[in-house]
């Protein structure tokens, strides 16, 4: 679980850092549409991880998730589908587990890629999205 937890806070970070990353102009740029749907996918994210992060292991909820992520990279952007088509691939892994022990130990198996798809993530919604992003 301690393994989860860490992932957890490695991607809340990242959407931390979208949160406080400033536009590029510095002004409040205006949102594109696949910007409020990549935030609004990443908002999902960030609720699945605050509430297993809170040890509640909820397979549908997860399953959910890898389902929003494999509809979003056939037609997200092209830098990101392989991103997208990771988390969906780790939140499978996790809900498809069982339980919580066993999502624990899938997301330990699965964290290099995990953590990748993080950094690719935090970093496309902070440079293509400005800092509007509505993560927490």
């Amino acid at each position: 679980m301690r393994v989860f937890r860490v992932l957890a806070a490695g991607v809340l970070v990242a959407g931390a850092f979208v949160i406080l990353a400033p536009g590029a102009s510095g002004a409040a740029p205006a949102v594109s549409k696949t910007c409020k749907s990549l935030q609004a996918l990443d908002k999902q994210l960030s609720q699945v991880l605050q509430s297993s992060g809170q040890g509640n292991y909820d397979s549908g909820t997860i399953s959910d998730l890898s389902k929003s992520f494999k509809k979003a990279a056939k037609t997200g952007p092209k830098s990101l589908r392989s991103t997208m088509n990771a988390f969906a691939a780790v939140a499978s892994d996790a809900a498809s587990a069982g339980n919580a022990g066993a999502a624990a130990a899938a997301l330990k198996k699965d964290g290099a890629k995990f953590s990748q798809a993080a950094v690719a993530w935090g970093t496309f919604l902070s440079t293509k999205c400005g800092s509007s992003s509505s993560s927490s």
